[in-house]
């Protein structure tokens, strides 16, 4: 089994002992880095090493992580050399305004200075808050300029975003609470005006406004999927939990592949993995690594991060929004892959084998998450303990 056995967690310790981690890896052009719980210390400092690893080391250009797209555009700015502080930039982050994130994207600031092609930082979600108007707004901006006989359909769908813009999951219930003829009438709306903005794809590249358009699209797409995400979590749509989500990660994933040779792909293990989510309700949770696999086959590689012990932060969905706890984690049983971890080294990285396959379950937050472990994932990155 292909091991690498790192001596430190910390992001600027030397990289020599992570260098088995190339067999892991091969010539992947997409490698995924994960996390059993969000807002653990030892996964940001394990991401930030590892993603030092690939950028100095294995030619990686660009930083895909779970924070908003739309958003997510003054971190590159900052990261590529923009005005402004690290802790002023991170509120756009919304999982990760840590003090190990802002040290990560400091980190991306001074590679930037000396490397031959900048690391770019992207956001993978449409949204961080339940709202769409900061894409609405970006669409908004390109059609006034560009097509302003489309603004009618636009304007339908940010009326019914305004009524369910607060600062917080609460946006969710807001839609809720909507009347289905509104409901229906923002989707109609959105729907029509993306495949406006698809037919005219060819006639904006015709006058010189190719990338703008490109991006106006890919910020109503965060929309349009949020809006049947909203759907979802309302009962009007299959209830397919992330799924929306998840597709419009693995959008933007393959969107940044197109411009870069290897791409750095950072979300929770739910959405890391190759393989469908195991779930109550109609058939259809695809993660976003599901379709990362289908689409790239072995160039995609998946590491899953998890713990031996510790805590981690579990969270349930209130009228007053999302409401978080800090807990222990449970004791492992003989189907867990953290069973295979032992020693206090504090990052052991180990690819996954056909044998693996009577490991069944790995952390996720306060309890477990069901899979067939060696076929979701490519490796496992164990830490001994977490802390959040």
């Amino acid at each position: 089994m292909t091991r690498a056995v790192s001596a430190s967690l910390d992001p600027e310790a030397p990289l020599d002992d992570l260098e088995p981690l190339r067999d892991v890896i091969g010539d992947a052009r997409v490698v995924g880095i994960g996390e059993s719980t969000h807002h653990a210390a030892e996964f940001y400092r394990l991401r930030h090493r590892l993603l030092r690893f690939l950028a100095e080391r294995c030619g990686f250009t660009a930083y895909v992580f779970e924070a908003p797209f739309t958003e997510a555009h003054v971190i590159d700015d900052w990261v590529r050399g923009g005005p402004g502080d690290v802790a002023a930039v991170s509120t756009a982050l919304g999982l990760g305004d840590h003090p190990e994130m802002h040290a990560h994207l400091t980190w991306m600031r001074r590679h930037n200075e000396r490397a031959e092609r900048p690391l770019r930082f992207v956001g993978a979600l449409p949204v961080s808050t339940g709202s769409q108007l900061p894409a609405l707004t970006e669409v908004e901006r390109f059609l006034r300029r560009a097509d302003p006989d489309a603004l009618p359909l636009l304007t339908q769908a940010i009326e019914v975003a305004e009524r369910c813009d607060v600062d917080s999951l609460r946006a969710f219930q807001r839609y809720a609470g909507l009347d289905v003829a509104d409901r229906d009438a923002a989707t109609a709306a959105l729907s029509r005006l993306l495949a406006r903005m698809e037919c005219m794809a060819a006639h904006h590249r015709c006058e010189g406004r190719g990338r703008e358009h490109a991006a106006a699209v890919r910020h109503l797409r965060g929309a349009w999927h949020l809006d049947h995400f909203h759907r979802d979590l309302s009962g009007t749509g299959l209830a397919v939990g992330t799924a929306e989500l998840d597709r419009y990660a693995a959008e933007t994933v393959l969107d940044v592949l197109a411009a870069e040779p290897r791409v750095v792909f950072a979300m929770h293990n739910t959405h890391l993995r190759r393989t469908p989510v195991e779930h109550e309700g109609a058939f259809g949770l695809f993660p976003a690594g599901y379709h990362l696999a289908e689409a790239l086959g072995d160039d995609y590689v998946a590491i899953a991060a998890t713990s031996i012990g510790g805590r981690a932060v579990d969270g349930a969905l209130t009228p007053d929004g999302l409401e978080t706890r800090e807990v222990p984690l449970p004791p492992l049983e003989p189907d867990c892959i953290e069973t295979a971890f032992t020693g206090a080294a504090p990052l052991t990285i180990s690819a996954l084998r056909p044998e693996d396959g009577a490991y069944r379950r790995i952390r996720a937050e306060g309890g477990f998450m069901t899979a067939s472990i060696s076929s979701s994932f490519n490796a496992i990155a164990c830490v001994p303990t977490t802390s959040t």
